[in-house]
């Protein structure tokens, strides 16, 4: 039995009418259970959106992977076959669990994105079929029987209802007898539309990867000629987002963009923001800078659609707001707007720790993912108290999330160990950077011994920040160890998996070759660098905007090689001169980004070049990468000091030798000031302050 009440001071006219409605909908539909139904949590969303769509409440909304009801109910959407059985979002879900990609990342924020975006397109596909199904909507035979099987995640069935060709036979046959074949028409594209759900939920490789993009690009078609509902264009800009089409990404988007603005066409303010937001991510990612300020104004535009929204229903808006908000913290930190990106990550840690003091079940996942996201903003900007502070809230949340969950939790919580392992290890606190690895290391063993497809990576991540720091530390055999298992598992993995893995074993293969070159073993070293530069070469050809960076690194590494090789001096200005070239070409398109690294190559040609007695290039690199340095350590000083600190000492050294006293006093003054404040914080500034010290006293 079900009772209503109405809220004090709401009229009663109507209701009888609207209770009627909903008595009739429970009477013919929901008695037919095993129809449409696979759980008694389907039934409840049933009778929610119905209540939702008679305007008597919110509609349900996803969180985090539960499906929130008005009223602070909760169904855990493992519950439904629908959400279980989609290929798609479980592995997009196992990719995040895995953490394939690096937390508080640009890239986990984009795949944290499509898990949640994904999910919501599942759950409206849910309301859209209890709505059509059995609120009198005029659909086909055919739709109804696909909706049938689709809401109970039998998507193979599904496929099979909705053949392709006998769908777009009736489109020609339609198109050919002419007069009214919108409304005829509008239905084939549904039914297209729900093949494509299908197809991405339950099948994968080029072949299904192929007609879901045909299929795509027919339902476009479609809807461009004949101005059918543009909705699916959203759907179709993001799954060409997601495969890094941009520019056809883009094109989509604003065709739909288009479409929303038109006087005729009503959409919802959601609906708005909700492009606003992936035509930010998508202009994000050209590599232009017209579209890159086209990404902030439509971030902008989102917000202010989202704080209204908030204000009017904070209930059901304020986590989307502090998605938002977190989505621009990551944006202007990209882009090198620190203080922009503070201020929006605090905006975004203010909601969710009242979200998450509210229901701590939902929310506190959210509230551990900003505080993560701050230490990693925080330790960018040199600020190691509050980064510290901010990495440490995030552990206490995952250690206790991972205790009651730890299938779910304890992939985070290894990353959250690794992330401070590497912290300490910055700080000179061995011990304590040690110790987070080995906790990492434990959960990642574990985890791989059980499940060994989904978290070797892992596992060959943490061997390699091992090695890494055995290596700074001295330890030689444990380094060499370390690396050999990072290379094995990378190995097997990139046999399998080529496309997936070659990027994480030219890694493996380039921190070898700096091993191997710095033990003196420079055959095996070379081997190593070669083999990595011939992967990112190849990789930078298919990908440039991904690869490029990794390519520059691998040439100033081998750079650094060659120029410490008896007769190799021209093969290193080669390598040298290729990173450059590289870097320069990326600091252009995204100086917040990439200036640092071309500072720091022009440094290294500085060197080179005054090594070789060639005085004058020597000197224009050096003032290249000081004026970079100058202008990023006055936007970061605790950042970008110690860089400034080497290239002044770097030209102290090159007049010194030059015997131009006067200059070389006063470059060695201005490294002394800067080595002196950061030597506590920074190796290198340690060197220069002792070496600078003995100089000074002689």
């Amino acid at each position: 039995m079900t009772f209503f009440r109405l809220e004090e001071g709401v009229a009663a006219v109507g209701v009888g009418n609207r209770l009627e409605k909903l008595l009739d909908y429970i009477g013919s539909d929901i008695r037919h259970y095993y129809n449409v139904y696979s759980h008694i949590d389907s039934v409840t969303l049933a009778l929610v959106t119905h209540m939702a769509e008679l305007g008597w409440v919110h509609g349900p909304r996803m969180v985090n992977g539960n499906i929130l009801l008005p009223g602070g109910e909760v169904i855990d959407s493992s519950h439904l076959e629908v959400f279980r059985n989609n290929r798609e979002l479980q592995e997009l879900r196992e990719q995040w669990r895995r953490h394939s990609v690096q937390p508080g990342s640009k890239e986990e924020q984009e795949l944290l994105q499509k898990i949640s975006s994904l999910e919501s397109s599942i759950l409206q596909d849910m309301m859209k079929m209890f709505r059509e199904l059995v609120g009198g909507s005029a659909i086909s035979a055919r739709r109804q029987a696909a909706y049938r099987a689709f809401a109970q995640g039998d998507y193979a069935r599904a496929l099979a209802v909705l053949d392709r060709k006998t769908i777009q036979g009736e489109i020609a046959a339609i198109v050919a007898a002419g007069g009214a074949v919108k409304g005829a028409l509008q239905e084939r594209a549904e039914e297209l539309h729900l093949r494509v759900r299908s197809l991405r939920a339950a099948a994968s490789g080029k072949e299904a990867e192929e007609e879901i993009a045909s299929l795509y690009e027919e339902i476009y078609r479609l809807i461009f000629e004949w101005r059918l509902d543009p909705a699916p264009l959203y759907e179709y800009a993001e799954y060409l987002y997601g495969k890094n089409d941009y520019v056809h990404a883009r094109e989509v988007g604003n065709t739909l963009r288009g479409e929303y603005c038109k006087d005729d066409v009503e959409k919802s303010e959601e609906d708005k923001a909700k492009l606003l937001l992936l035509m930010g991510d998508i202009n994000s990612e050209i590599a232009e800078k017209k579209a890159c300020k086209q990404a902030e104004r439509d971030y902008q535009d989102a917000l202010e659609i989202c704080e209204e929204l908030a204000d009017n229903d904070p209930a059901c808006y304020k986590s989307d707001l502090a998605k938002i908000y977190n989505n621009l913290g990551i944006f202007y930190s990209d882009d090198g707007h620190r203080e922009d990106a503070e201020n929006y990550y605090k905006k975004s840690l203010k909601i969710r720790r009242r979200l998450a003091q509210a229901q701590p079940a939902i929310y506190e996942p959210d509230l551990a993912t900003i505080y993560n996201n701050l230490g990693i903003f925080y330790k960018e900007d040199g600020r190691r108290k509050e980064a510290e502070d901010h990495y440490q809230k995030s552990l206490e949340l995952y250690e206790r999330l991972a205790q009651a969950q730890p299938a779910v939790y304890e992939p985070a919580l290894m990353n959250i160990y690794n992330n401070l392992g590497n912290f300490y290890s910055e700080d000179g606190r061995r011990q304590e950077a040690e110790d987070h690895y080995q906790k990492s290391l434990e959960i990642r063993r574990r985890l791989a011994q059980a499940q060994p497809a989904v978290y070797e990576p892992n596992l060959a991540d943490i061997y390699n920040n091992l090695g890494i720091f055995y290596y700074k530390d001295g330890r030689r055999q444990e380094a060499k160890e370390c690396f050999q298992k990072a290379l094995m598992i990378y190995k097997r993995l990139e046999q399998a998996q080529p496309a997936v893995y070659e990027p994480n074993l030219a890694i493996i293969y380039m921190h070898l070759g700096n091993f191997y070159s710095n033990d003196g073993r420079r055959q095996e070293a070379e081997d190593y660098y070669q083999k990595s530069l011939k992967i990112y070469e190849r990789l930078a050809q298919v990908q440039p905007a991904v690869y490029e960076p990794d390519l520059a690194m691998i040439y100033n590494s081998l750079g650094n090689f060659y120029s410490a090789a008896v007769g190799r001096r021209k093969k290193a200005e080669e390598c040298y001169q290729k990173s450059l070239e590289v870097r320069k070409h990326l600091a252009k398109e995204q100086p917040a980004v990439y200036e640092p690294d071309l500072a720091n190559i022009y440094n290294d040609l500085g060197v080179f070049y005054q090594e070789d007695g060639r005085r004058q290039e020597a000197e224009k690199c050096y003032q290249e990468s000081l004026k970079i340095r100058l202008r990023l350590a006055q936007a970061q000083p605790a950042v970008y000091g110690p860089d400034l600190a080497m290239v002044y000492y770097n030209f102290g050294v090159f007049y010194y030798t030059g015997d131009c006293r006067e200059e070389a006093v006063e470059n060695f003054a201005k490294a002394y000031a800067l080595a002196q404040k950061y030597r506590s914080v920074n190796p290198i500034c340690a060197q220069i302050y002792e070496q600078l010290n003995k100089l000074f006293k002689k």
